[in-house]
């Protein structure tokens, strides 16, 4: 999978984004990614302000691979704040994350989660996982066309 269809990743944790990027590598896809490693980050990302401002670096991706566990702001505050932007209220978001506690799973699903995955423990595992959710929220789903940020 390529093409203009970018990623942003938002993670704190190193080892995390190494293991999202090796799996999305081993799953072939390919897409560019973008990484926020907080949800501050994330927010200014998505927003294009700051460091972000410059679009044809830090375009509005196609797809949010979201932790819930950041600093600065929770993955449920960045989906919150996603969904109650008008341009990016249609960007699938999925919740990648090691919690499994119900009530993140409910406030996610409520907050506008479009899917919410537990990350594997096994490398392999994960890469089949990445492999199944990017190419059918990338390829597969047919969503309306962005219209920028907000």
């Amino acid at each position: 999978m390529k093409g203009d269809k970018s990623i942003l990743v938002v993670e704190d944790n190193d080892d995390d984004i190494v293991l999202v990027q090796r799996a999305l590598k081993k799953a072939g896809i390919t897409n560019p990614l973008s990484i926020a490693k907080d949800g501050e980050e994330a927010i200014e990302y998505l927003a294009g302000i700051g460091r972000f401002q410059d679009e044809a670096l830090y375009p509005v991706p196609t797809m949010v691979l979201l932790d819930l566990k950041l600093p600065k702001r929770s993955g449920l505050e960045v989906l919150g704040w996603i969904r109650s932007h008008t341009t990016l209220a249609t960007l699938p978001v999925v919740v990648f994350t090691t919690s499994t506690q119900s009530s993140d799973l409910e406030k996610a699903y409520a907050l506008g989660a479009n899917s919410y995955l537990r990350k594997p423990l096994d490398p392999d595992e994960t890469a089949q996982l990445l492999k199944i959710a990017g190419t059918y929220w990338l390829n597969h789903n047919l969503q309306p066309p962005q219209t920028g940020r907000s």
